[in-house]
């Protein structure tokens, strides 16, 4: 049967559709904002009616996307009461010509997030499973796929509401220890796209650009450095020296440290039936992991035995205040930890 048959009236209802790359970065975000929240893919039957529904696109501007969009804002579609279209970053002119302005059609706007963030300090802009082998070849990216990247780019600072100044390295791919041998180097062609891009976002009230206010104060600037890695790419093999990874290498599959989710196993004495409890890394659940996650494992090892010794404080504190005697010389909890440490 129809999606409305099973839910009744679809009056109120809305309809939010994503691509592969938008479903990542709302799956990010939710991670991020509020831990332990499911995101599931669903597939639904495009043929099937959706009468009185309301429809929110969160795409990229693709053009199998806009052309998906055509088709259901056309009377072949699925009966949407209206359309509500929000592409990630800016939409190519020629590409937006295919969709003809229809009475459903109420709203098409760029809401400039074209980033995936990882946490709180780090974003990557798309799931690259190329980029290992791209890496490795070094030669400079078709003009496309660097007008993407920069379009994708542009949207971070723009979020933030920072106008960036632009620094370079002049020695990257096309170029030969800062002197032109076929044009400028991917990394000077990179920083004049996004340039362009800037330019071109002065002239739409961009947040940097909107007066202060208490509430609002203006953002203090930042410098936006490009660098070419293909030339310098060693490094990217060393292993890290970070809590975060050795969590992962302790852990191993275990831990899913793209949404900060821990899963382990406890076994129940009687029944000996096994069961799998999933714990969730953030700043209300593990202290530790949201303040050391990128420092040095050691610094993280330094920072649970403060935390030991403190609870062992509070223990023998609690202990001389009831008259309780005091059991093992100082070693306890404290001491059995730190060893394990």
């Amino acid at each position: 049967g129809s999606v409305c048959s099973s839910i009744g009236s679809a009056v109120g209802y809305w309809v939010l559709v994503l691509d592969t790359t938008t479903f990542s970065l709302v799956k990010s975000v939710c991670s991020r904002l509020a831990p332990g929240m499911a995101v599931e893919q669903i597939h639904y039957n495009r043929t099937a009616p959706l009468p009185g529904f309301r429809a929110v696109y969160f795409v990229e501007p693709t053009f199998e996307n806009i052309k998906r969009i055509a088709e259901d804002v056309s009377d072949d579609g699925p009966g949407y009461e209206s359309v509500y279209v929000f592409f990630t970053r800016r939409a190519d002119e020629a590409r937006l010509k295919e969709l003809t302005p229809t009475p459903i059609l109420q709203k098409v706007a760029e809401l400039n997030l074209s980033f995936l963030p990882y946490d709180d300090r780090c974003f990557h802009l798309s799931d690259q499973r190329q980029a290992f082998r791209e890496l490795l070849e070094a030669r400079p990216p078709p003009l496309e796929q660097l007008l993407d990247v920069a379009a994708k780019l542009s949207t971070l600072p723009l979020s933030l509401g920072v106008r960036p100044k632009i620094v370079f390295s002049r020695r990257s791919v096309g170029s030969l220890n800062g002197r032109t041998v076929t044009g400028a180097g991917v990394c000077e062609r990179l920083a004049r796209e996004l340039q362009a891009r800037f330019e071109e976002l002065e002239t739409q009230n961009p947040p940097w650009k909107e007066p202060p206010s208490d509430h609002h104060p203006r953002p203090t600037s930042c410098t936006m450095l490009i660098v070419d890695r293909t030339i310098d790419w060693m490094p990217l093999l060393l292993h890290d020296i970070h809590y975060e990874a050795m969590m992962g290498d302790v852990l191993g599959e275990d831990v899913d440290l793209n949404v900060g989710k821990f899963r382990y196993e406890q076994k129940d004495v009687e029944s000996g039936e096994v069961s799998k409890t999933d714990v969730f890394l953030s700043a209300n659940m593990d202290s530790i992991w949201s303040a050391c996650r990128h420092a040095p494992y050691w610094r993280a090892r330094e920072r649970i035995l403060d935390e030991l010794q403190a609870v062992q404080a509070q223990i023998l504190a609690i202990r001389a205040e009831l008259g309780a005697p005091h059991v093992g010389g100082g070693g306890g909890l404290g001491s059995q930890s730190s060893s394990a440490l």
